[in-house]
């Protein structure tokens, strides 16, 4: 069942101490139908890519936001909601210095892994064999795409320098 998107009047504005707690103003978008349920894009911007994934936070933790606002933090928030596939598209636009991920377009597989249920993510590689042996050990695992934008900022210039797509 598809229900109409709502728009603000006036687009909301949250200001808040650590990113993770931005989470519950987006869930409350998705809710109140401000925001598609799944499919947005994400934009990031931050020094840090905050893309890490709770060591033994359970795959279906994502389905309890109560749960899912106690378990992650500062560094972990952003792929446990893109695995409820609230996001497809996550931009992480970051100062040139910060060198935690390369430039360019990464395919993440999201998944719950199929021993212990927990939520896993791997970073697609190139070579087949490896593609294969990683992903057969999630279950219903889905893929995210991810782009990396740099900003860099000179006292004259304000360029914007994309990584290759």
């Amino acid at each position: 069942m598809s229900f109409p998107r709502k728009y603000f009047k006036r687009i909301p504005i949250y200001v808040v101490e650590n990113h993770d707690e931005v989470l519950p103003f987006i869930y409350r978008c998705l809710g109140s139908k401000h925001l598609p349920f799944e499919g947005n894009a994400f934009v990031h911007l931050d020094s840090h890519p905050d893309m890490l994934i709770p060591k033994t936070m359970l795959a279906n933790t994502v389905w309890d936001k109560n749960q899912l606002f106690s378990e992650i933090s500062i560094e972990n928030w952003i792929l446990p909601a893109a695995y409820a596939g609230h996001f497809k598209h996550l931009i992480w636009v970051k100062p040139p210095w910060a060198n935690q991920m390369v430039d360019g377009v990464t395919t993440f597989f999201i998944g719950k892994h199929k021993d212990n249920g927990s939520i896993r993510c791997f970073v697609f590689e190139k070579i087949e064999i490896e593609y294969l042996s990683r992903t057969d050990i999630l279950r219903q695992f889905l893929t995210k795409h991810t782009y990396f934008f740099t900003y860099n900022y000179f006292p004259d210039d304000c360029t914007i320098s994309y990584g290759t797509l």
